[in-house]
């Protein structure tokens, strides 16, 4: 296969990539090949939004949705919160950063953030919600925060929403398979994990 690698585009206050977790882990389990994150945005700056009773709704209606399909556990004590702003770029930005400073962590680091939020309703919109989430990991939690406020991760996170977009990725999850400089998406929304090493295996051929 010439030059390829997998490409997955999230957010990790996204509900169908928390619900496609599992999923993932699958397929870069079977699959031997190099696999890369960008952070997508799913609502940053202007697409931020307070959390009105109307989104409180739509959100309970689709968490209810992928904890049926996915069997992911979900909490819904977030849904009672007031003057609450839907802001994922912070969140974004923590996974980004964790990349900067240690790269190794960067997959697994977004899984905690996922759990955090959708299972503990950890508020990532607050930074202050960071440094007890870094205790399982190697890195100095006034060292990370410190890389987090920074000018660099904000441009560095950017700069991976403007990827996202580049490359196609307008929801998520969508994990794409880079095969030198096309992208070809495997899925765009939940799958199994079954469909998408299936799909796989027709491009690689």
């Amino acid at each position: 296969m010439v030059d390829s690698e997998l490409v997955y585009a999230a957010d990790p206050m996204c509900s169908w990539c928390y619900g496609f977790a599992p999923e993932l882990e699958q397929v870069r389990a079977e699959l031997d090949i190099p696999f890369r994150m960008v952070m997508g945005g799913l609502w940053v700056g202007a697409r931020a939004q307070p959390l009105t009773t109307d989104l409180k709704r739509y959100l309970r209606h689709a968490w209810d949705n992928v904890a049926a399909q996915s069997g992911q556990p979900f909490a819904f004590d977030l849904l009672e919160w007031t003057d609450w702003r839907y802001d994922t770029e912070p969140a974004c930005r923590a996974v980004v950063t964790m990349r900067a400073v240690a790269p190794q962590h960067e997959a697994r680091f977004f899984n905690t953030l996922q759990y955090a939020f959708y299972a503990e309703n950890r508020d990532l919109v607050d930074e202050f919600a960071y440094p007890d989430l870094l205790e399982s990991y190697p890195v100095k939690a006034a060292d990370f925060m410190l890389a987090f406020r920074s000018n660099d991760m904000r441009e560095q996170t950017a700069a991976d929403f403007a990827e996202a977009r580049q490359i196609g990725a307008s929801g998520f999850p969508t994990l794409l398979l880079r095969q030198g400089e096309s992208f070809v998406p495997l899925t765009r929304g939940f799958k199994r994990a079954s469909d998408v090493i299936r799909a796989f295996q027709v491009l690689a051929g």
